[in-house]
């Protein structure tokens, strides 16, 4: 399956643009809710959006056992934040109206 990257003038519109989840991925629940905070240049004319998640718990915490140890591994405390390309974005996300309810 190809990429499928926005222009650049596609993702500058989308800048601002208030989304949520429909569905889990990456640790993201389902129906989190975010901002698209900037663009990014993956090539001369293929663009893809950078993402900040609003988590609902920024600190996680989890144990693990490794060998018979007990492994805690503490995430969060700053955003998370992560890119997307158009087909990404379409198949993953939604966006909502400025006053963030459903469209």
């Amino acid at each position: 399956m190809e990429r499928e990257y926005f222009t650049r003038e596609e993702a500058e519109g989308k800048v601002g643009k208030r989304i949520e989840t429909l569905r889990e991925f990456s640790g993201v629940p389902y129906g989190t809710t975010s901002t698209v905070v900037e663009i990014d240049q993956a090539s001369p004319t293929d663009y893809s959006l950078v993402i900040r998640w609003e988590l609902p718990n920024p600190r996680r915490e989890q144990h693990f056992d490794i060998g018979g140890a007990l492994v805690l591994f503490v995430s969060g405390g700053k955003p998370f934040v992560d890119w997307f390309i158009r087909d990404e974005y379409v198949r993953y996300l939604r966006e909502l109206r400025k006053s963030g309810c459903d469209e």
